[in-house]
């Protein structure tokens, strides 16, 4: 019988102090500070950057002698104006770089015709493309191609995202067939292709109510792994002759160029792959993960409501274990110190796949949109409110009795508010009164997980 030995991290935070000694994480950091980012978001578009430039060139070797590619999908959900452009374009650049270097080149040597096909024959960033021509494009050019958005709703409003089979198949590392009507066939072997998308929130959720259970049912958002940092909480000011340190993230740039011209063997034809093993001791550790949550998926784990994200939650921590070995400049077999990192980074990740793709339950919803409608009428307040005002002048959805009672009691359940009597006259407070406790200030009504006390 297996014996459980727990190696997840808790849920909901992040060790630094675990991801500090690594160039993925100190870049990270600089790059968020001087953009006025979470470095977490920086994290992942960064390992985007890594697994396109790597995918081509390098596999990972599970602990069961299953070889997987190190490419990802990563997904990153952040509102208008937090800056994803910006860091989207640092990551993307050493690669965009090289892309027109090439592109100087077949003009220089070729005529028109043949300086198209030298140019399709390197090219791993694809922007805005249809599935037909993605898919054309790998079968005659280099087997690698990162498809990477800063504006992914054009991706989940065009025929790509319709795709999910060929898409689900490509990350799994197998062979998939585009059938046309009136074309040949498109086959794809032995290719890998990379997805990276940045999208609003409000993008995100138009496209789950029109897709229904048809967007999870399918596995692809299973695939992905996804940053929901919240809002930004300071204003990003400039000041004339500023001046930002960024040795590191010249560093990082050094590195993905150096990744990325690796790429251009491929144009050869021939494609080898370096499959990546772990150390012993990653080895076993990386078996306690996937057996953690095995249990964990059970009916009261951390994983009950997303199995589908925790199927291949063991597998995306292999990858990025990977790509943090491949990225660090290791040596030799990948380390328990690089696994230790990815673990970090992918379980944080995780509460984000909750935030975003597991809704809560329609009285969290609705105590949601109660607090700070009570916060703008009673902040510092002693007197408190009728409960038959609230219903009565509240917000619409609301003047429901049912509906008001769930969503107050939820919102006492949690220390945000206090029901008494004045007299014969039921009242409703903020706790303390008036001022905003600790649970209502940390964001307990914005970014509900599986562990809040809905659940419980």
């Amino acid at each position: 019988m297996y014996t459980l030995r727990k190696k997840l991290p808790p849920p909901g935070s992040i060790n630094v102090k675990a991801l500090e000694h690594t160039l993925l994480w100190s870049a990270s950091e600089e790059l968020a500070y001087n953009s006025k980012v979470h470095p977490e978001m920086v994290a992942l578009t960064l390992l985007g950057g890594i697994s396109a430039v790597a995918q081509g060139r390098f596999d990972v070797k599970l602990p069961y002698n299953v070889i997987r590619p190190v490419s990802i999908n990563a997904l990153i959900v952040v509102e208008s104006g937090y800056g994803k452009s910006v860091v989207y374009e640092k990551v993307m650049m050493p690669i965009q770089r090289l892309q027109r270097e090439e592109r100087k080149k077949s003009v220089s040597f070729a005529d028109e015709e043949n300086a198209v096909n030298v140019l399709r024959s390197f090219q791993l960033l694809y922007k805005d493309v249809t599935p037909e021509g993605l898919f054309a494009s790998l079968q005659r050019s280099i087997p690698s191609a990162a498809l990477a958005t800063d504006e992914a709703e054009v991706f989940f409003k065009s025929a790509m995202s319709g795709a999910r089979g060929h898409l689900n198949t490509l990350w799994d590392g197998r062979d998939t067939i585009v059938m046309r009507a009136n074309k040949d066939d498109i086959v794809l072997e032995d290719v890998r292709l990379m997805l990276m998308l940045m999208a609003q929130p409000a993008v995100v959720a138009d496209y789950l109510e029109k897709k229904g259970t048809l967007a999870r049912d399918s596995g692809m958002l299973a695939r992905f792994i996804v940053c929901a940092p919240d809002k930004r909480a300071e204003v990003r000011i400039r000041t004339l002759g500023e001046q930002q340190d960024s040795k590191l993230w010249a560093a990082v740039e050094r590195r993905l160029d150096q990744l990325a011209r690796n790429n251009l063997s491929l144009r050869k034809g021939a494609v080898y792959r370096q499959p990546l093993e772990f150390e012993h001791e990653a080895a076993s550790y990386w078996i306690d993960i996937v057996n953690e949550i095995e249990v964990e998926i059970m009916p009261g784990g951390r994983f009950e409501h997303v199995k589908d994200h925790a199927s291949k939650l063991g597998e995306n921590i292999a990858r990025v274990a990977a790509l943090i070995h491949i990225f660090e400049n290791k040596d030799k077999k990948i380390a328990v110190s690089s696994l230790l990192v990815a673990v970090e980074l992918c379980c944080y990740y995780s509460m984000s796949f909750n935030k975003v793709f597991l809704p809560a339950p329609r009285f969290v919803q609705d105590a949601q949109v109660l607090y700070p409608w009570l916060l703008e009428r009673l902040r510092g307040s002693l007197e408190g409110l009728s409960y038959n005002i609230v219903r009565q002048c509240g917000p619409a959805t609301l003047r429901d009795k049912l509906r008001l009672k769930e969503a107050v009691d939820f919102l006492v359940s949690n220390g945000s508010v206090t029901i008494y009597m004045r007299g014969k006259t039921k009242m409703i407070n903020l706790r303390y009164g008036g001022v905003v406790p600790p649970v209502a200030c940390s964001n307990e009504l914005v970014q509900f997980s599986p562990y809040s006390t809905w659940r419980s």
